[in-house]
């Protein structure tokens, strides 16, 4: 069949392959497609009426200039350039032509519109994501924003805020303490990817068990490390210190009660752990909050990183582990 179409090419043109021709033609079909690709598209996805008319208009005008359009090219532009797509000795015949001229066109509209149709779709993927992450910051946004008034208020209603609040001199430098790890709860709510390096939040969660201990004791209030903390290792900022909040509001201090916070750091990774006494008189507030907790397995979810929070109770104690794997 090939061997056919080559002899017929050089019967007729002269050369086996005629890429004059085969140009001429590619050059009509494609300005076709990308005129009505280009029509469809903004019918379809145009910002504004005034764009989705214009897309009408193109197509109207391919409509009704198309068979004129098509043979002032063939048998008018292209002789004069040297291509010649139609035989000398064939009288024209215009039924014929336009019938061809139409099935082709039929074909190269329904590529057209199967295109328009693809990148529609594409747009609207592409937008439904662009949402669903909007959502998703806003999501975090919100869940962030809350963490500043919460940790505020959860630590001032304390006994230990208002023991700071009518403090003697004495507690002076328990005020500053509380007040820079303030100031880096505020910080990391402005951090725009709500991560921050575990040093640092370790740092911060000891400046407020010394503040706790000042109020209460060593001896009710326990800090344990284990192993070294790796530079440049991040876990979700004020993850640990919610917990320890956590812990502060509802823990029992009463006879044998204390907290216990203790951070053990391996090749693996870390795990946090924050264990409380549980005062009886707050248990049902405790059973019915979880506003902290909430918002922390949010941002935990939405930072990406391999986190595990497991929180756990019974009528005298509750727990908290906070597990993170090195990436």
């Amino acid at each position: 069949m090939a061997l056919i179409v080559w002899v017929v090419n050089y019967v007729l043109y002269g050369v086996w392959i005629p890429i004059l021709s085969i140009t001429a033609i590619w050059f009509l079909i494609s300005g076709y497609f990308l005129i009505a690709y280009l029509g469809l598209l903004m019918l379809f996805v145009g910002a504004g009426m005034w764009k989705r008319l214009l897309g009408l208009l193109i197509l109207i005008v391919i409509g009704l200039t198309l068979f004129d359009v098509t043979y002032w090219a063939i048998y008018k532009i292209y002789p004069q350039l040297g291509i010649q797509l139609y035989l000398p000795d064939v009288p024209f015949v215009e039924e014929y032509f336009r019938s061809r001229i139409l099935s082709n066109f039929s074909f190269i509209f329904i590529l057209a519109l199967l295109a328009a149709l693809f990148r529609l779709y594409l747009l609207r993927v592409r937008r439904m994501k662009e949402l669903n992450n909007q959502l998703e910051q806003m999501k975090l946004q919100f869940s962030s924003a809350q963490i500043y008034p919460h940790f505020v208020e959860s630590v001032t209603v304390t006994a230990l805020g208002q023991s700071l609040l009518n403090s003697s001199p004495g507690g002076r430098r328990c005020l500053e303490q509380l007040a820079g790890v303030m100031r880096y709860v505020l910080n990391a709510q402005r951090n725009a990817d709500h991560l921050i390096a575990l040093e640092e939040e370790w740092k911060q969660l000891c400046r407020l068990a010394e503040v706790a201990q000042w109020k209460y004791g060593k001896s009710k209030v326990k800090v344990k490390i284990s192993g070294m903390i790796p530079p440049g290792q991040l876990t979700v900022s004020v993850g640990l210190l919610t917990l320890f909040e956590n812990a502060l509001k509802y823990a029992d201090f009463h006879d044998k009660g204390n907290i216990t916070i203790s951070l053990i750091v391996g090749q693996e990774g870390f795990q946090f752990t924050s264990t409380n006494a549980v005062d009886p008189q707050k248990q049902g507030s405790l059973e019915g909050s979880g506003f902290g907790l909430q918002h922390l397995r949010t941002r935990i979810e939405q930072s990406g990183l391999p986190i595990k929070l497991e929180v756990s109770q019974d009528s005298k104690t509750f727990s908290a582990r906070f597990m993170q794997k090195v990436e």
